[in-house]
């Protein structure tokens, strides 16, 4: 809400409709530190000027505000409070407010702040609905839609932001699908999305591209996760496709440990062997254990290192088919004891 200031006592109260001071409140006409500062700090110590007029300030002092360096403009009408840090959301919420009303981060700067991947877009995407996009704005890139429904929009770090699904979408056609797969593991796993969400999201959505495969995505009955921790698992799962094998759960959790991949069906351990990922040699001599706990528990562990997979990946995958055929054969009328 905006505030119509009184100089003589401090007091606020609600702007006329205008956004203008009332008539019987005066406008500032010296630098107000503290109410300036609270209308930044709520903003990752960016401001607007149509904030700073709302607070009372006059349209000069404001100017004379910015030539002396107290303000900063990030964009026309945005500041930043000089000698205040701002956090790197404050780039995102300054381009928000610069693009104006109904605007939302949106694409890759949104990603960001979902948390789905790290931007490294020189602009930040930014998109308006159902209006022009204006002027052009250097380090911004608009993005306009003719309509949005509202179970797309969201706030995150009191950022107005697209929905963390809808971004998903709007991802879609830049990414390939082992990409795709893995941000949309990650986002599950850390409940940033559901499937529901991001099925419903892209039937709203039915032109735009890339719908139809986040949506069959979405819709998959895999419940096994493939997110990887590594490269050699990132190989080790594109050799099991590559095969015609059926997925495995990645960093699947049996008891106290994590295995790097799991046929849960046939009861199946496979590890990825690789002395930079596991970091110390101890680490080596506690594998014995760690096969002991699964072979107590009727698992089958097979172990390769990552050179194997990257320069024998035929002998691996012989002998991963091999054993996982022998299992299927033998697992009939058997019953396996599995810690989760």
């Amino acid at each position: 809400m905006a505030w119509d200031v009184d100089p003589r006592d401090g007091s606020r109260r609600p702007a006329t409709p205008n956004g203008g001071p009332a008539r019987d409140v005066c406008r500032i006409s010296s630098w107000p530190d503290r109410l300036v500062a609270e209308a930044a700090d709520a903003q990752y110590g960016v401001v607007t000027r149509r904030q700073l007029l709302a607070l009372g300030l006059t349209r000069s002092l404001v100017d004379h505000a910015v030539a002396r360096g107290r303000l900063i403009g990030w964009h026309r009408g945005v500041y930043a409070l000089a000698r205040r840090s701002s956090p790197a959301m404050a780039r995102y919420l300054a381009a928000v407010l610069a693009v104006g009303e109904d605007a939302l981060l949106s694409h890759h700067a949104a990603a960001a702040v979902w948390g789905l991947r790290p931007s490294r877009a020189a602009e930040v995407d930014v998109t308006v609905v159902a209006r022009d996009a204006g002027r052009r704005r250097p380090g911004i890139r608009v993005h306009r839609r003719a309509r949005m429904d509202d179970r797309d929009r969201a706030r995150r770090h009191n950022i107005p932001i697209t929905s963390a699904a809808l971004t998903l979408l709007d991802l879609t056609p830049e990414l390939g699908m082992r990409e795709l797969e893995r941000i949309f593991d990650a986002a599950l796993k850390e409940r940033i999305v559901t499937r529901a969400a991001v099925e419903q999201t892209a039937a709203r959505n039915p032109t735009r591209p890339g719908a139809g495969r986040l949506a069959a995505l979405a819709r998959s009955e895999l419940a096994a996760t493939t997110v990887s921790r590594s490269d050699g698992e990132e190989r080790f799962l594109e050799l099991v496709r590559a095969g015609g094998l059926p997925d495995p759960e990645l960093n699947a959790q049996i008891g106290p440990y994590t295995v790097d991949a799991f046929w849960r069906d046939v009861g199946l351990v496979v590890e990825i062997d690789g002395y930079g990922f596991h970091g110390t040699r101890r680490s080596f001599d506690t594998d014995h254990e760690r096969d002991q706990y699964l072979s107590a528990r009727d698992l089958t562990v097979l172990r390769f290192t990552r050179d194997q997979v990257v320069k024998q990946p035929a002998v691996v995958l012989v002998r991963l088919t091999q054993r996982l055929t022998a299992l299927s054969r033998g697992q009939s009328g058997r019953s396996r004891r599995i810690v989760s």
